[in-house]
């Protein structure tokens, strides 16, 4: 009889004790219980144009590539496979999780503890929603699609 392993969550507030703020994936899949351990937090919810986000994905982060098995690879194939759609190839399953997560966060957060945020916004909203002055440098553009697709594993 093989053993059971039994899967829990870590102690959110040691594990993110270095950091002001978690951003992207794998962060996101874990919001409920973010959001739970975390109830003062601003959510952030990043949105885009269905198509224009999976066009992104596809060349990206849901680049399927057999022979591809560094840590990221297989961290999000896991996370994907247990919290999002890992279909990859196909568009319309991946655009409905990508907009039925994004419903899940919208009809869990109140409100005032919710930024829906487009890329190219820049720092206003951000700001706003953090009542902190806007900084006087351009926000910032990284991780593009360049820059990831040359990542060390």
């Amino acid at each position: 009889m093989g053993r059971c392993r039994r899967r829990s969550h870590p102690d959110w507030y040691d594990f993110l004790k270095d950091y002001v703020a978690l951003v992207d994936w794998p962060g996101g899949s874990f919001w409920p219980e973010l959001s739970a351990s975390y109830p003062d937090a601003l959510v952030l919810l990043s949105v885009r144009e269905g198509e224009s986000w999976y066009n992104s994905a596809i060349e990206t982060i849901f680049k399927d590539d057999p022979e591809e098995s560094g840590k990221f690879d297989r961290m999000w194939r896991a996370i994907v496979r247990n919290r999002f759609c890992n279909d990859f190839g196909n568009k319309d399953r991946m655009i409905a999780a990508m907009e039925a997560h994004n419903n899940a966060v919208r009809a869990a957060i109140p409100s005032e503890r919710l930024l829906e945020y487009r890329a190219g916004e820049g720092w206003k909203p951000l700001c706003a929603a953090l009542d902190l002055p806007i900084p006087e440098i351009d926000y910032p553009h990284t991780n593009t699609k360049k820059e990831f697709l040359e990542r060390p594993d």
